[in-house]
């Protein structure tokens, strides 16, 4: 009794640890549910998808964070039993920790740079003269896309070294420290553009990020469900195209 007692602690102890150490990601676990962790990018098709999928009778409890905070937690023994991730970086470091059973991309997502309501329509020509707020370059999948993007038209350095460029979070928070006043623009990805359903954005002629769902080692039987759920193109491509996705499957 005190030894399962126990393991009930654990699981509840490390899940309230991983949301301490990551503010920027939202649970909602619930006892018996299965755990998913989503790249805040996804978020948009992943809220009407669980939608969907609630009718299968299964519950999903669902963790937004960027891949890098993610692949961190699961490395580290979060109960996570499916993971799309956007960044292949992160994707193949929980790879090279043996905690992957299988995957398979579901669909790319362009980046954008998009400006909120009631500000004049950014360019591209405008970013050297204009505060630009993106996701982390180090662990968001958009936020590593806008620095390539700024390096390779040799942005970046001037940029920062001006305070020009607002970093952190997800796609959702850049756009909000747009949206809010604290910068001219966001380069996001085009499903959270889409999202915030006012603004305007033009298209950043960087490559787009691929998503990849990824069934983590010890997945369930629900968990596999979910991701040949997903796996099916009528299951989900009219979600995915409404959200500005491209699907690849």
């Amino acid at each position: 009794m005190f030894k399962g007692a126990f393991r009930f602690l654990s699981r509840a102890v490390l899940v309230a640890a991983f949301l301490s150490l990551s503010p920027s990601v939202s649970l909602g676990a619930g006892g018996g549910d299965l755990m998913v962790a989503v790249v805040f990018g996804f978020k948009p098709p992943m809220e009407r998808i669980v939608e969907k999928y609630n009718e299968s009778g299964v519950k999903l409890s669902v963790s937004y964070g960027t891949s890098g905070e993610i692949a961190r937690q699961i490395s580290m023994g979060a109960p996570y039993q499916v993971f799309i991730c956007s960044d292949r970086r992160w994707e193949d470091f929980v790879k090279s920790k043996g905690l992957v059973k299988h995957g398979f991309e579901i669909a790319s997502n362009p980046v954008v740079l998009w400006t909120p309501k009631g500000k004049k329509p950014l360019e591209l020509k405008d970013l050297p003269n204009s505060k630009i707020a993106i996701p982390d370059p180090n662990t968001a999948a958009y936020g590593i896309k806008a620095r390539e993007y700024l390096e390779k038209v040799g942005l970046w350095n001037s940029m920062v070294s001006k305070g020009m460029v607002i970093m952190g979070g997800g796609p959702q928070r850049a756009a909000l420290v747009a949206k809010t006043g604290m910068a001219d623009g966001a380069i996001i990805g085009c499903s959270v553009a889409k999202d915030m359903k006012e603004g305007s954005f033009v298209e950043v002629p960087v490559k787009a990020p691929v998503f990849t769902v990824l069934v983590l080692k010890g997945a369930s039987r629900e968990a596999e469900a979910l991701a040949e759920f997903l796996r099916s193109r009528d299951s989900v491509k009219g979600i995915l195209e409404d959200c500005g996705f491209i699907p690849l499957r």
